[in-house]
This record gives C-alpha cells, sequence and structure tokens, in this order.
C-alpha cells in the first residue's frame, strides 16, 4: 500500500517528484478523515496519524488510535 518506488531502479528524486507517488497524501481531503478526526481542530494538519498504524488496527487510514490529542481528549473527557 505504502511502497512507492525503488531506489535500485530510481533515485530518490525521481520517486518523490512523481506525481503519483505518495498519491494518499498529496491528493488528501478533510473529509478522508474517520472517526475522532472530522472534528478534531489538528485534523487537517495531522491527516489521522500514521497511516500505516491506523491502517493496521482500524481497518482503514487517516483514523490513528495512538494520537495524543485523541488520547488526552478521551481521558480527560471520563
Amino acid at each position: 500500500m505504502f511502497l512507492k518506488g525503488n531506489l535500485h531502479e530510481r533515485s530518490l528524486k525521481e520517486i518523490w517528484n512523481d506525481k503519483n507517488a505518495f498519491s494518499y497524501n498529496r491528493k488528501f481531503q478533510k473529509s478522508s478523515l474517520k472517526g475522532f478526526y472530522p472534528k478534531c481542530e489538528f485534523g487537517e494538519i495531522c491527516r489521522g496519524g500514521c497511516p500505516i498504524i491506523s491502517e493496521a488496527l482500524t481497518g482503514s487510514t487517516n483514523n490513528d488510535p495512538y494520537c495524543i490529542e485523541r488520547i488526552e481528549k478521551e481521558v480527560i473527557s471520563q
């Protein structure tokens, strides 16, 4: 899902500047945020946290359960 290039085949500069590489990040829209993040004041900045952790733990990107802002708000609200 997040493999974007092979440094044995292309330079880092070529991979980085490829308009199709990192499209999950380059084409980000706030509407793709899930769970806690659509209402979070930092959601658009953090983009829902780490996509790998989010995918592994929730089954989708843009919903990282280990966000410190999220944890603090959930603990404070208890």
